[in-house]
């Protein structure tokens, strides 16, 4: 079910095609980059939102654990140089975090939850209750 439930995942990122292969140059540039495939494809649709150095922060952030601050700033470096490598603009969008926001709703729809009246959310993609983890209240 792993399995499947991950190429599932890799499909709807438009990482493999119909026929389980490497789309391209989505799958190829997401295979290039050493991030889980969600935040990979956060970083190749950064640029059309103009805001890949926001989203290169962002990813950094989420990447490590959060009291490694030292490990967080080498990481975003890292990242970055990949996704250079890759030949992928490095926009910001300044003051506009509007734009950052509709990046952040395309590329993580498949972990977006809605909260219902009770206080609990909802998986949008699965439909499935899920909670926040405390480390992160």
């Amino acid at each position: 079910m792993a399995i499947v439930k991950s190429l599932e995942h890799l499909c709807s990122l438009g990482a493999l095609t119909d026929e389980g292969k490497l789309s391209d140059p989505v799958g190829v540039q997401i295979s290039h980059l050493p991030l889980e495939p969600l935040f990979a494809k956060a970083m190749l649709m950064s640029p059309s939102f103009k805001c890949s150095e926001e989203m290169l922060a962002a990813v950094a952030m989420l990447s490590v654990n959060r009291s490694f601050l030292l490990h967080r700033i080498n990481l975003k470096r890292q990242i970055q140089g990949y996704v250079q490598g890759i030949g992928l603009e490095l926009l910001s969008c300044e003051e506009d975090y509007s734009s950052f926001r509709r990046c952040l709703a395309a590329s993580f729809f498949l972990i977006a939850a809605c909260k219902q009246p009770d206080g609990t959310f909802r998986a949008l993609a699965s439909g499935q209750t899920v909670s926040i983890h405390p480390s992160l209240l």
